[in-house]
């Protein structure tokens, strides 16, 4: 995965290797949603973050931190309940998964329809030559 590429976080699924299909994906933290919340604010408009001051990823994510401890219980609700949402659809999907060995996405699709991923070959190739065989005729004793 590049750094430029994001993962997108609001799929409802992954796809498991060992098994080879796709299982749906548990629900985020509230916390979670509020750091991503908060971070793609900043970067679309810094301007308006703390009056256009640049931070640090560390800096950020301790900004970021002290913003949801001094958030009250009525603001966290909005992340909490979107929470309990994606626990119920969870819930669900898994129970489908094991008693039909496929589930519903949200968007009414099975499962099993969705195209597995692109399999990348992802090894190191290593910088020594490839030592070549040699040309003549090995000596052999007689």
């Amino acid at each position: 995965m590049n750094k430029k590429e994001k993962r997108d976080s609001s799929k409802e699924y992954k796809w498991d290797t060992a098994n080879e299909k796709y299982i749906p994906k548990a629900s985020p933290l509230a916390y979670t949603l509020f750091i991503n919340d908060r971070k793609e604010d900043y970067h679309k408009n810094p301007e308006k973050f703390d009056g256009g001051k640049l931070y640090s990823v560390k800096q950020l994510a301790r900004k970021i931190n002290s913003e949801w401890k001094k958030l009250d219980d009525v603001e966290k609700k909005k992340y909490k309940d979107i929470v309990e949402k994606e626990k119920k659809r969870f819930e669900i999907q898994k129970k489908e998964l094991e008693d039909k060995g496929y589930f519903i996405l949200s968007c009414g699709t099975k499962s099993t329809d969705l195209p597995a991923p692109e399999v990348k070959n992802n090894k190191r190739r290593s910088m020594t030559p490839v030592k070549q065989e040699s040309k003549r005729p090995a000596n052999k004793k007689k």
